[in-house]
């Protein structure tokens, strides 16, 4: 495998973006408060609509097929909502303006990791 520079800038890209959230973070956690942080919590179709309306072409969302037991055991968690949080996005983002939504996020930090991901071979599909 070669990561090459490009994969290594976007590494150093998210990796900034966490070290300023644990930065903007310290004085709240030092104050001994306990956040619980997520992200939009979307569905498949939903995801699929915002990556097609930010990629001006359509992207189809297709559930992964069962895959073994590891797999098959986090598709039960996520189905029965063990995985979901209870995190108050709106109040969050209040406090911390930074966050980002996941729109905002794949028009900003995000628009190269998807173009990226565009542009990449798809397995099983012939190249055109």
């Amino acid at each position: 495998l070669d990561a090459g520079a490009q994969e290594e800038r976007a590494l150093d890209e998210a990796l900034a973006g966490r070290l300023g959230l644990v930065e903007a973070l310290h004085d709240v956690l030092d104050a001994g408060r306990t956040l619980e942080i997520a992200g939009d919590s979307l569905t498949g179709e939903a995801l699929a609509g915002h990556l097609t309306r930010a990629a001006g072409r359509p992207i189809g969302y297709r559930r992964l097929p069962a895959g073994g037991e590891v797999l098959d055991r986090l598709m039960a968690l996520v189905d029965d909502g063990r995985l979901a949080g209870n995190a108050d996005l709106d109040a969050l983002r209040a406090e911390f303006p930074f966050l980002l939504d996941f729109d905002r996020w794949l028009a900003g930090p995000g628009a190269g990791l998807l173009d990226e991901a565009l542009r990449a071979p798809q397995e099983g599909r012939a190249q055109r």
